[in-house]
């Protein structure tokens, strides 16, 4: 319930500043690099708010590509673990039943395999 509140607040907040930004639009200008940049509030804002969510979307990419490697390193261990616990129960399955050629070939099959 808190977590509207506060999220009606924020939301009411920047209606109000951009109403107000809209009735008293001003003129931003800067000098770089030897050239004279001049632009609307609204226009610089909407500009900074675009080169925010770009940064953001780029650092999420790149960290999911240096990431990847670790994550499909651990979802091939899962695999091989799930695949091995498997195996561990058809194996006491077939000990519990007395079929002991099937269990020693589980063994053999499983044997050495982390």
């Amino acid at each position: 319930m808190l977590k509207i509140l506060l999220f009606m607040v924020l939301v009411g907040c920047i209606s109000m500043g951009g109403g107000w930004m809209l009735e008293n639009d001003g003129v931003v200008s800067f000098e770089w690099l030897g050239y004279l940049i001049s632009t609307r509030v609204s226009v610089f804002f909407f500009a900074l708010v675009v080169l925010i969510i770009s940064l953001l979307v780029t650092i999420k990419i790149i960290s999911f590509i240096i990431h990847l490697p670790s994550f499909l390193r651990k979802k091939r261990d899962n695999y091989k673990l799930q695949n091995n616990l498997v195996t561990i129960q058809v194996g006491y399955a077939a000990l519990i039943s007395g079929d002991i050629d099937l269990a020693k070939k589980i063994v053999t099959k499983t044997a050495g395999k982390p």
